[in-house]
């Protein structure tokens, strides 16, 4: 595989609550030496180390993981560790904004406390037993730890989705 150089626009949402309002994009412009592995949070972390570091944004585990990165890409919600520069349209600036249905923090910083506190109450709901203990008590067989984040992880996201509307 052949790496090779592109230059992007990348949009990305600014809100700053000290200002209020509505918010707005700001254009960046970025050379992405390889972009089959370039990731959008590697984009987000380049931009905040080169270009403007007071952008606000999430991440945690930088493994498809956590979610916590979430964020809507050019018009779909997803993980900015998880999607690369080369998924998206070449033609097309990368447009960046907060998750829906979400409040505002600053930037692509949202406020997921109601998301969480509905979350743990689920949890409460199954006896505060983890996701592979209940599957394992309903007679499931217990699989392998990689296999189990990856059924946690799009247990997450769609928990996600559906709690800001969007579809399955």
């Amino acid at each position: 595989m052949q790496s090779s150089k592109v230059v992007r626009n990348v949009r990305i949402f600014r809100y700053d609550p000290v200002k209020g309002g509505e918010g707005t994009f700001q254009s960046y412009q970025l050379t992405i030496d390889n972009p089959e592995t370039t990731t959008i949070l590697d984009v987000l972390l380049r931009i905040q180390k080169e270009q403007d570091p007071s952008i606000s944004f999430r991440f945690a585990c930088r493994v498809n993981m956590c979610g916590s990165c979430g964020m809507v890409i050019n018009g779909r919600e997803g993980l900015a560790c998880k999607t690369n520069v080369c998924d998206l349209p070449a033609n097309q600036d990368i447009t960046l904004r907060p998750l829906n249905h979400f409040p505002v923090i600053k930037d692509l910083l949202v406020d997921m406390g109601p998301f969480q506190v509905r979350r743990r109450a689920a949890l409460l709901r199954t006896g505060g037993k983890t996701h592979r203990a209940v599957r394992h008590q309903a007679g499931h067989p217990r699989t392998g730890g990689h296999r189990h984040g990856h059924r946690l992880h799009r247990l997450w996201l769609l928990c996600l989705k559906l709690y800001h509307g969007g579809q399955p």
